[in-house]
């Protein structure tokens, strides 16, 4: 319930601007008009914290857009998979050879059997993608770790008191990422076809997430460099080749994307069509579970 206070002669705006629905009466005071105008609304009503508004607006907006769905699905809801070749350290190397590449917690390919060779390519096509600014936090394989903070523009990195940039030898505490829907085609001696479920012509394909972030990040600055310089802003009018070789990264061997853009095939007008419905990707997107 709502508790009502008395404006003062000074709060109270010119009657010609106010845009009046109901009447609000206090005890022993003359009626207040009750109004939606937000600088009033703060002077005659006691409305929540910043804060709790803007968890209720996250609460009330629903992140899947379907008419067989009722009901308010928040991001905790879905699991979209992801696409990812397994490095030497982290959770799926406790599962599976490095250099493997694997959909969620399935494996598709086989390690390269020759170490200095690359991982078996992928045709892909991009679709919608969100660029962020992660907190770099040093790799906690504890499920009570924190995870770190994720900020969409440069300025609140600064706001939040975070870098950006080398100063000296010390190193950025944000790093940016770039998180993107695709569609992969399944490639030759793919060792599991179970998320290749969509069809076109001859092909089936999955619909997957891809991050671009620290040491892969530079297969990012390919895309995004494409999409301003010859792709008018959409990287559905294409395909690229991705796969992954060792690469040294500060004095270790990392697996590393290298994206190439396809020239003598085009995705056809069903497979953009949908790749442009997938999900659009959020802020909270990048992460996976």
């Amino acid at each position: 319930m709502k508790s009502f206070v008395k404006p003062t002669k000074q709060e109270m705006p010119p009657q010609e601007a106010i845009s009046v629905e109901s009447t609000t009466t206090v005890a022993g005071e003359p009626p207040v008009q009750a109004q939606h105008d937000p600088v009033a609304d703060t002077a005659v009503a006691q409305l929540p914290s910043n804060a709790q508004q803007a968890l209720q607006k996250v609460y009330e907006q629903s992140v899947l857009s379907s008419p067989f769905v009722s009901g308010v699905v928040s991001a905790s809801d879905i699991k979209k998979p992801y696409l990812s070749c397994v490095q030497a350290v982290g959770p799926k190397s406790l599962k599976f050879m490095p250099g493997t590449l694997v959909i969620g917690d399935t494996a598709i390919t086989p390690p390269p059997t020759d170490p200095k060779a690359p991982t078996t390519t992928l045709r892909v096509v991009f679709g919608f993608m969100a660029k962020t600014f992660v907190e770099w936090l040093k790799y906690d394989p504890a499920p009570t770790a924190p995870k770190p903070k994720v900020f969409t523009s440069p300025h609140e990195v600064m706001a939040n008191g975070g870098t950006l940039e080398w100063r000296g030898n010390i190193q950025p505490s944000y790093y940016p990422r770039l998180t993107c829907a695709t569609i992969i085609r399944c490639p030759n001696g793919c060792t599991d076809a179970e998320p290749f479920f969509l069809m076109d012509g001859d092909h089936t394909y999955s619909p997957v997430m891809i991050s671009f972030q620290r040491t892969s990040y530079a297969a990012a600055k390919t895309l995004l460099t494409d999409l301003d310089m010859s792709l008018e802003g959409d990287p559905t009018k294409t395909f690229y080749d991705i796969s992954w070789s060792r690469q040294p990264r500060g004095g270790n061997l990392v697996w590393c994307p290298t994206l190439t853009r396809v020239r003598d095939e085009v995705p056809s007008e069903a497979l953009r069509a949908k790749v442009r419905g997938l999900t659009g990707v959020s802020a909270d997107d990048g992460f996976e579970e």
